[in-house]
């Protein structure tokens, strides 16, 4: 026996970051449910006007209380998402920024608080370059072309600092415009994050971003922010960038829908190794507070990181494929001599 839920969220602002996945996302955090019948459980439409989304209609077929219970969830995340925000701009005011011709976006900072923020690139990239050079990680898990490795945090008193590597099929500069040029993207192939925002560009080498991984375990585990400044450089033909958790007033803890995280100083690189290959390598130490004690999270994260590794292969992958059919096509277009 199942039955029709049905509503519609009129969008005031600007469409929350999760409902482009939300059939997805749905899935994703209830694996346990057996929707028979063959039928996708959500069917989300955006109606258009002027290029501005008025409404959503979210319509679900529920088979039990649990299904109804997350469809309900749901609607109330998105309704409490552009209510957020709506009040998230008011509070920012008409000190919303405008980008400068460089890229910068300040976004209502005050040039002392940039300032302070820069001053901070050094020591983040010196920090993210010493961990891409320290040899003392142990294996924990390989699977093909990921490798994924870890040491004891020298951040906190208990938990652990993780090493992905994983080989990849495009050159060493392409792989790193997706970590950086496109972080706002992650979300679309990385299955362990819901939101990817820039929130300030302060300079083409600085970036604060806002990020946010999805809920766990039915709902079991809330989901989780972070807050992170992040920088780049390139030493010795390598590019890489670094950063931490900062606290701004751009970004205040949203604690009905995110438990606030923390990220120590890591690092992403993409370490050349032909012309058309190169090895990624992503180091994190991320306290991700909360109850949950930190060895069952150090025992999960082994395999979430892993995960991580076969989707920025299967990145890599697609990324291959359709940028040598673009090439392909251009060539075809070739007037014959």
């Amino acid at each position: 026996m199942h039955f029709t839920l049905y509503t519609r969220i009129y969008i005031r602002n600007k469409i929350p970051p999760l409902v482009k996945r939300v059939k997805f996302q749905a899935l994703f955090q209830a694996p346990s449910f057996d929707f028979g019948l063959g039928l996708n459980p959500f069917n989300v439409n955006s109606i258009s006007r002027k290029k501005t989304i008025k409404y959503i209609e979210v319509q679900s077929i529920c088979f039990n209380r649990e299904m109804t219970r997350l469809f309900s969830s749901l609607t109330h995340y998105l309704r409490d998402g552009d209510q957020e925000d709506e009040n998230n701009r008011r509070r920012r005011g008409s000190s919303s920024g405008i980008a400068a011709k460089d890229g910068t976006k300040t976004k209502g900072l005050s040039e002392e608080e940039v300032s302070q923020l820069l001053a901070q690139r050094p020591a983040l990239l010196e920090a993210a370059w010493n961990l891409l050079q320290d040899k003392d990680w142990q294996p924990a898990v390989e699977k093909g072309s990921v490798r994924v490795l870890s040491q004891k945090s020298r951040h906190r008193t208990s938990g652990k600092a993780w090493r992905l590597e994983t080989l990849v099929n495009l050159p060493a500069d392409r792989m790193f415009e997706e970590v950086w040029d496109r972080v706002d993207q992650q979300p679309s192939w990385n299955p362990n994050l819901i939101l990817s925002e820039v929130v300030a560009r302060l300079s083409p080498d600085a970036t604060i971003l806002h990020n946010a991984t999805a809920e766990t375990a039915g709902g079991l585990i809330k989901a989780r922010d972070f807050v992170t400044l992040c920088v780049r450089d390139r030493r010795s033909g390598v590019q890489f960038t670094g950063g931490a958790a900062i606290e701004t007033a751009l970004v205040p803890p949203e604690t009905k829908r995110f438990v606030r995280g923390e990220n120590f100083p890591g690092c992403i690189a993409c370490l050349p190794v032909t012309s058309y290959s190169c090895t990624l390598v992503w180091i994190m130490d991320s306290d991700i507070k909360g109850w949950i004690p930190t060895g069952i999270i150090d025992s999960a994260m082994a395999n979430v990181i892993a995960q991580l590794g076969q989707s920025i292969q299967q990145l890599a992958s697609k990324i291959l494929v359709k940028e040598k059919r673009t090439i392909s096509i251009a060539d075809d277009d070739k007037p014959s001599s």
